[in-house]
């Protein structure tokens, strides 16, 4: 007996042990040290901060009064600065004149530093992790005189999961964000539902489920004006499965009461498109696949999201 109790315990630490590795795995390729600039980006602290995170944020030279806001969530084991220059979120931000506000997760927290997107008290309203976000989003917004109707969010891998628990927790904040190798919005409790949704595992969730799932991080009642979403992946993406962008076009499209296959438009350069446009013929939500892309965010995509947002030039 005591023979099989250490067995069943060699297998479960084992099994941890697997758990743990994927986990990692969810870290995006590295990226490059950030280059020197015109100006640095700087650690603020929030008014509130349940979710223990730090505020870092980049301030474009000139800024004028009423700029726009985004919020830039990193990947697993990123730092963001890195990850703000190589995905040209710094870059557009001196040209395009917004402010970006970078949260940056902390090993405290999580040993792989990835946004807490997976549990349920960092992704409902006002707890954790997604409240220490909006409070960085007003209390930077209050600091700068930034414009509180043209504030966006956007993230990569982990951040891109937290970008979506974000706007589904807080939709009167955001105008609009964008998804980089995400998953939908509340489709995982826990770390092994989160590696089985990433590896694209596990029962299809339906619209009705999805929807509901987005409804439950607690939104105010009645349904609010929803942001408007873009949701990119790369088709060769081996550590988020690409099918976790239907999911996510489809939570949204049921946010926004939007049915139907969309209209697709395929582009030479390998980007395929479907968008989905409300009863005034404006594109609320949008699906980007990207043939020969990885778990990435390559600097092409963030001029394209900013045009998406109608901040880009």
């Amino acid at each position: 007996m005591a023979r099989r109790s250490l067995l069943s315990f060699w297998r479960s630490g084992r099994r941890l042990l697997r758990l743990t590795v994927k986990l990692a795995a969810q870290r995006p390729a590295a990226v490059p040290q950030p280059r020197p600039r015109t100006a640095r980006p700087k650690a603020e602290a929030p008014v509130a901060n349940p979710g223990a995170l730090e505020q870092r944020l980049y301030l474009p030279p000139r800024l004028k009064p009423r700029a726009p806001l985004v919020v830039l969530l990193h990947g697993c084991g990123q730092e963001p600065e890195a990850l703000a220059e190589q995905a040209g979120w710094l870059a557009l931000a001196d040209r395009l004149g917004f402010v970006l506000l970078m949260p940056r997760q902390r090993a405290e927290n999580n040993s792989q530093r990835c946004f807490s997107w997976y549990q349920a008290n960092d992704t409902r309203r006002d707890h954790g992790e997604v409240a220490s976000i909006h409070a960085m989003v007003i209390d930077t917004l209050a600091r700068h005189r930034g414009d509180p109707g043209r504030v966006f969010a956007v993230g990569l891998s982990a951040g891109a999961a937290m970008v979506a628990c974000l706007l589904a927790a807080y939709p009167e904040s955001f105008a609009a964000g964008a998804t980089m190798a995400g998953l939908p919005a509340g489709c995982a409790t826990g770390v092994v539902a989160a590696m089985s949704r990433m590896a694209g595992h596990g029962r299809a969730l339906s619209r009705d489920d999805l929807l509901t799932r987005a409804r439950a991080l607690g939104a105010p009642q009645p349904s609010p004006r929803w942001p408007r979403l873009q949701v990119w992946h790369g088709l060769a993406d081996a550590v988020v499965a690409p099918g976790n962008a239907d999911e996510l076009a489809a939570q949204w499209c049921a946010l926004h009461h939007l049915a139907g296959a969309g209209r697709v438009t395929a582009a030479p350069d390998g980007w395929l498109r479907t968008d989905w446009r409300d009863a005034a013929g404006a594109v609320a939500v949008e699906r980007v696949l990207v043939d020969g892309v990885g778990h990435t965010s390559p600097a092409a995509w963030a001029a394209e999201v900013a045009r998406f947002w109608g901040i880009g030039k």
